[in-house]
């Protein structure tokens, strides 16, 4: 309907030389473009935006200049939508070289998107040091600018700009960054400026948890607490509610353990019945969080409760952000029932696991399909049904990836936990063997299940210091 709309302005005026139906026919294309990027019908939309560049891309008036500097800018932003980031920054790039001198408000504001956006995309692509040098013009050009919108893209810029020093590793550099966006913009009661301050405010509590010191870290999330827990901004719910999960988080790390269950309780009671998806993202980030910290105390009954939430909050999604996270709960939620001897129950959760494989891709799919088999094993081994825990252990030794570093790192744990728990290097060593190509990748844990067994291995010194470790692991796993 509105893009008829659109289409009858166009139809009507289109000709017309009179400047002021000009920009009505300019804002007309480049509403009926920003409306088929709604529809995702981006190739119509950059055919818009063409078209008022087109049209008026050599006009002097300054009311079409500003849609044609629009077009741009959001041609550039539907291409990065398509991937094809260096286009992206031809389009920023052009704005700034048509308008880039204009003293106009409306034109700058298309200049600070633009660099903004070229510096985004620079980052995008890993040329690191070049999407700083943009962001730095963004701040030499209008980071003394009094206009509420230049205000919010040089806070912007600051806080993406830390954000980048922390991938280059200087974290000082980047805590200054979030300093800067803090000092210039802490006294704002504008929304638009009170987003980025509280990203810095959390932004800068990560990179003290990355230098070791968690304490900070705390008194940095609470203050993002205290500052906005009482906004009905949604974006500034969100970080709350984000840096209440990273608080309970920090205070598991330090053993604090009735705080942490406390902070993620909070995040429950706060925006547990929002309706927004970020925030149930959130709400059940802290009831996973909860449900660990429970099984570290014990308290097994609760965190499974807990691990379920989660699963009724997300687990209806097909995204694939959240069927990962949902699927680690589930994972922890069978593992919790091995420990309690509920074998039943945690076959049951194998099989919800493999249910919800369909929604996953790559190594995802391949990961999870094997922790799902390797639960299995531990829970029939519960059941005491030894034959067909080895049998469910030569299923997950068929989906086993030697390549995939963190299969590999899980089968070097999980072979200790199944000796532990009764299962005969005889056994295992048969099946392991099974298979040469990767047999070969195994032969430290093949070494050590013949130690056990009583030969005498000769390998390499470091194959032997490797086989070491793993039967001081299991050693420990029998112990407790």
């Amino acid at each position: 309907m509105a893009v008829a709309c659109y289409d009858e302005v166009i139809t009507r005026f289109g000709d017309s030389n009179t400047p002021a139906l000009q920009v009505r026919v300019a804002s007309a294309l480049a509403n009926k473009g920003d409306v088929q990027v709604q529809l995702g019908e981006l190739a119509l939309a950059v055919a818009c935006y063409d078209e008022v560049i087109t049209r008026f891309g050599d006009s002097n008036t300054p009311a079409l200049q500003v849609r044609v500097a629009s077009a741009l800018a959001n041609k550039g932003d539907v291409q990065v939508q398509l991937g094809e980031l260096a286009l992206a920054v031809a389009c920023y790039d052009e704005v700034i070289t048509r308008f880039g001198d204009s003293d106009l408000p409306d034109l700058q504001e298309c200049i600070a998107w633009a660099l903004c956006k070229k510096g985004d995309v620079q980052v995008q692509l890993g040329e690191l040091a070049a999407g700083l040098t943009t962001y730095d013009e963004v701040i030499a050009r209008f980071g003394d600018s009094d206009a509420p919108a230049l205000q919010e893209r040089v806070a912007w810029t600051l806080y993406a700009k830390g954000d980048v020093q922390v991938q280059l590793g200087e974290l000082a550099l980047a805590v200054a960054c979030y300093d800067e966006v803090i000092a210039r913009f802490g006294d704002s009661d504008a929304p638009a400026l009170q987003v980025p301050v509280a990203g810095a405010l959390s932004g800068k509590g990560n990179m003290q948890v990355q230098l070791g010191e968690l304490e900070v870290a705390v008194a940095c999330y609470d203050e993002v607490v205290a500052r906005f827990g009482n906004s009905d901004v949604v974006d500034l719910q969100e970080r709350v509610a984000w840096v209440l999960c990273k608080k309970g988080d920090v205070q598991s790390r330090l053993d604090e353990l009735a705080l942490a269950v406390a902070c993620y309780d909070e995040v429950v009671a706060r925006f547990g019945d929002n309706e927004a998806l970020m925030l149930q993202e959130r709400v059940a980030w802290a009831f996973d969080g909860k449900g660990d910290v429970q099984g570290r105390l014990g308290e097994f009954v609760a965190a499974i409760s807990a691990y379920d939430e989660v699963v009724a909050r997300l687990g209806d999604s097909d995204a694939t952000d959240h069927q990962v996270p949902v699927n680690w709960t589930l994972f922890k939620k069978g593992m919790r029932q091995i420990q309690m001897g509920h074998a039943k129950e945690a076959l049951h959760t194998c099989e919800e696991i493999e249910r919800r494989l369909s929604a996953l891709t790559g190594n995802e799919k391949i990961e999870f399909s094997w922790r799902a088999k390797c639960m299995r094993v531990l829970a029939l081994m519960v059941q005491k049904k030894r034959r067909a825990a080895m049998d469910a252990f030569r299923s997950a030794y068929a989906v086993f990836v030697p390549n995939n570093e963190t299969i590999m790192n899980e089968m070097l744990h999980f072979v200790p936990e199944l000796i532990a728990q009764g299962v005969s290097e005889r056994d295992l060593i048969e099946i392991l063997s099974s298979d040469k190509e990767k047999l070969d990748t195994l032969v430290p844990l093949i070494v050590a299940l013949l130690q056990r067994a009583g030969e005498v291995v000769r390998a390499p010194v470091e194959v032997l210091e490797v086989a070491k470790d793993i039967n001081k692991d299991i050693e420990t796993r029998i112990a407790n």
